[in-house]
């Protein structure tokens, strides 16, 4: 499993780092767990009517 999203900006303000952004995406680029359906873009989300999470972020953080 991955590192929780709180932790990870944690440590970048501890080293000193700025948020710049932070997007989340409903989407995933891996079958990690069975409850996701393939899509016809190639990625993977929950079921329609289901859970309606964020499954994939991206950050950029700058130091100042």
């Amino acid at each position: 499993m991955g590192h929780p999203l709180g932790e990870v900006v944690t440590v970048l303000a501890a080293r000193g780092l700025r948020v710049a952004f932070l997007h989340e995406f409903p989407f995933t680029l891996f079958a990690r767990w069975p409850a996701l359906e393939r899509c016809a873009d190639g990625t993977y989300r929950f079921r329609a009517g289901t859970a309606d999470l964020p499954l994939l972020y991206s950050l950029l953080a700058v130091k100042e």
